[in-house]
């Protein structure tokens, strides 16, 4: 119910004076490369997209500020291996598993626009905050030369095992040419993914969601 409320909200932020001559409406989307924060053996990036509108609200030649609502993806790929030996012989077991997560996400930047030739470079800062919808996970498991799929589906909020909430910082650099704006940047988590009781103090467990993106953004109005 609070998501609910918090989209609705930011809706209504997006979509306010939007005939007003300084303010931009606009839709983005964009290739996402996702990770987990934390030196962890075997966790690798996986790449996802993002999808949404945007605003650009116009405050001087320079700056603007951009708030946006998108439907997000995130995640990891994680590979581990072992062998354990038996009476009979021996197992060796192979893990390949990929997490996907889906969020409404809502990131505020502050961008600053540098007029060079017949283009703009724009450098922006800011924060996002994320809402988590569930996703999946999918194992490809390996014993003995014998392969096994299977997926599971991932429900995420305060009784399950991934948290729902996300926010945390960002930066980016791109340039804009008339109403298309080409940016490329990297957002650093700074909740935790996973923070539950019972679950081992691994380094999974301090991780945080963190990533680049590079994103296509056209305003109408500008």
């Amino acid at each position: 119910m609070r998501t609910r409320v918090y989209i609705v909200l930011a809706a209504t932020v997006l979509t306010t004076n939007y005939t007003q001559a300084q303010f931009a409406f606009g839709t983005r989307a964009g290739f996402n490369f996702t990770n987990v924060s934390g030196n962890i053996d075997g966790i690798k990036m996986k790449h996802g997209l993002q999808i949404g509108i945007v605003s650009n609200y116009i405050l001087s030649d320079a700056y603007s500020i951009q708030p946006c609502i998108l439907f997000f993806t995130q995640g990891y790929k994680h590979n581990t291996d072992w062998v354990h030996t038996l009476p009979s012989g021996y197992e060796q077991v192979e893990i390949k598993q990929t997490v996907h997560l889906n969020y409404i996400q809502i990131p505020i930047n502050i961008q600053k626009g540098i007029n060079f030739t017949n283009l703009k470079l724009l450098l922006q800062s800011g924060v996002y905050f994320g809402f988590g919808l569930g996703g999946n996970s999918k194992i490809e498991s390996t014993v003995n030369g014998i392969k096994e799929n299977r997926e599971v589906k991932l429900k995420m909020g305060s009784n399950e095992f991934y948290n729902a909430l996300d926010f945390g910082l960002g930066i980016g650099n791109g340039v804009q040419f008339d109403n298309l704006q080409a940016v490329l940047g990297y957002n650093f988590g700074l909740s935790k993914l996973i923070d539950k009781n019972g679950i081992p103090d691994t380094i999974l467990k301090k991780s945080k969601n963190c990533g680049w993106a590079l994103t296509l953004t056209y305003l109408f109005g500008y």
